[in-house]
């Protein structure tokens, strides 16, 4: 593998997709499936490599891989754990990370540089509890922090907490009578239209619609019904929101997708597909075509399946062996539409056509084959975000097609920074720096410290403007000189002349003044007085 001037790698290489990992639905292109189905029967690709028709569509993909932001990466590492959430404001300026580790971090690319890769701020929502979602609000004025608990809690983009939302009654049956979850959520989503409008799914069966300026009580609850019997509680295990903010979306755990109509009384579904995914499997993952009509489903059981909402009986297109050990595994349109984005537990990450789910481009994402639990890419950065399970980020970006964001961390020149500030904020090998730069600086410092110790004092300038001149001070000011004098010299030279003649109120006592009766014998020659002798003698 190659790599750029900066040590950061060029280029991650192309791996073939293959041809029994995706089915293809009824509405799906009758031509381009015959194509595709001929050049299976030929051999593949490989074959009539001399022909004219494979040389120009060897060069339209390669013409589409330059177009994707995978030719550098810049690895973050401050997770100790499973890299759950990630979410950029729409600045893209800065960073949400949340993981298994209970804490999610804010990273600031304008603060950042090659050296200094770590995050400003971190906070952990709940004591030992993991964050599942963390998220800035359509305006990046908010961060809703979702952990594993019953509670969502509310911050500030600059990490001040605003509040934590209620819970509900445990011991309540009608979970539309609670003011909260009653039992650990599993995931959370803000309105892409409404600044103040989340929602939050749980294992209790609900999904619930908060206002971000109301933390006693929830604005709405949708109770999750199941499809089948059998099953008694009906566990939603994630929520989202239609890019037009109309349509509630939750998958739960008996297969079903279901559309509720965010303006409507939330009584009944506006859509419901019975067997979107396999019952009793985790489905991690929903987000939403650009036009609105598509749901892209994450599947616990290794697939990722494209819904069309005007046909509720069978997928438009499905693709197998896309392995999944994450419950917050994820699966992301790019910017365009023209690409969905997702991530497997082999380390890989695979960006998808959108017209048949095949591969465009496979990236092994890290050489420890960690599993990529998150993935995020940012329309106006035009920048890939994956969060892998050993707690490290790692961003992709196109020099040519890639605006800011990572990208000026490594085209920013080091901060010059003393080693004894940094540690004693944090970790020195959080910063990057090598033992040799480090004995550096060391060494550098021990050589100032030396030249200060056997300087002189400098002589002030009288060219200066502001500097007095020595001689005219010493000349009019009184009592100037007294700075570079004994101040005890100074006093005993008055102190004959005052013992002789007494200044002010003291010369009435100088015929009177007691005599010593005691005075120190430094020779020893005067005897000490006889003591008493016993009275029994």
């Amino acid at each position: 593998m190659a790599s750029s001037e900066h040590g950061l790698p060029e280029g991650f290489g192309k791996q073939a997709s293959q041809g029994n990992d995706f089915l293809i639905g009824e509405r799906y292109d009758k031509a381009r499936r015959t194509e595709y189905v001929e050049r299976l029967k030929n051999g593949g690709e490989n074959d009539n490599k001399g022909s004219d028709s494979d040389s120009s569509d060897d060069s339209d993909d390669d013409n589409e891989l330059e177009d994707l932001p995978t030719t550098h990466q810049l690895v973050l590492r401050g997770h100790t754990k499973k890299v759950s959430s990630i979410s950029l404001d729409p600045s893209g300026s800065r960073l949400l990370t949340g993981s298994f580790d209970c804490t999610f971090k804010y990273w600031d690319f304008a603060g950042m540089d090659s050296i200094a890769l770590n995050p400003f701020r971190s906070f952990e929502p709940m004591e030992t509890h993991s964050v599942l979602t963390c998220a800035f609000s359509a305006s990046g004025k908010s961060v809703l922090a979702v952990p594993q608990s019953l509670k969502p809690k509310l911050y500030t983009r600059d990490g001040k907490e605003l509040g934590e939302f209620a819970s509900g009654y445990v011991y309540l049956v009608d979970m539309k009578n609670t003011k909260g979850h009653t039992a650990d959520m599993t995931g959370g989503a803000w309105n892409p239209v409404e600044n103040d409008t989340f929602c939050t799914s749980s294992v209790d069966s609900t999904i619930r619609i908060w206002n971000a300026n109301r933390f006693n009580s929830q604005k709405s609850v949708i109770v999750v019904k199941p499809v089948k019997g059998g099953i008694k509680k009906n566990k939603v295990t994630t929520s989202s929101w239609s890019l037009d903010g109309k349509l509630i979306v939750g998958a739960s755990i008996d297969g079903a997708l279901t559309t509720w109509d965010a303006k409507g009384p939330l009584l009944r579904p506006s859509h419901t597909i019975k067997e979107a995914t396999v019952p009793n499997t985790w489905t991690s993952g929903i987000t939403a075509s650009p036009d609105g009509n598509m749901y892209a489903i994450r599947g616990g059981d290794g697939s990722l399946k494209l819904w069309d909402l005007r046909n509720l009986k069978t997928p438009v297109l499905q693709r197998l062996n896309l392995p999944s050990d994450a419950e917050t595994n994820n699966v992301v349109y790019s910017p365009d539409g023209a690409h969905l984005l997702t991530g497997t537990s082999d380390g890989q990450l695979h960006i998808l056509d959108k017209d048949d789910l095949s591969d465009i481009q496979t990236l092994q994402v890290d050489e420890s084959s960690s599993s990529v639990a998150s993935v995020s890419w940012h329309p106006k950065l035009n920048q890939i975000f994956a969060g892998l399970s050993n707690g490290s980020v790692h961003v992709m970006f196109n020099r040519n097609m890639s605006t800011k964001g990572a990208k000026i961390v490594i085209e920013k020149a080091p901060k010059v920074r003393h080693v004894e500030d940094a540690m004693n904020t944090t970790d020195i090998s959080m910063f990057g720096i090598s033992e040799d730069a480090y004995e550096q600086e060391r060494q550098r410092k021990e050589r100032r410290r030396k030249v200060e110790t056997i300087s002189e004092p400098t002589k002030p300038n009288p060219g200066v403007w502001g500097t007095p001149d020595p001689e005219h001070v010493k000349q009019n000011v009184e009592l100037s000189g007294l700075g570079a004098e004994d101040p005890r010299e100074a006093l005993l030279k008055y102190a004959e002349k005052a013992e002789k003649e007494p200044p002010g109120f003291l010369a009435a006592y100088k015929k009177t003044q007691p005599k010593k009766l005691y005075e120190n014998d430094d020779d020893g020659d005067k005897e000490a007085p006889p003591s008493k002798k016993p009275k029994n003698q």
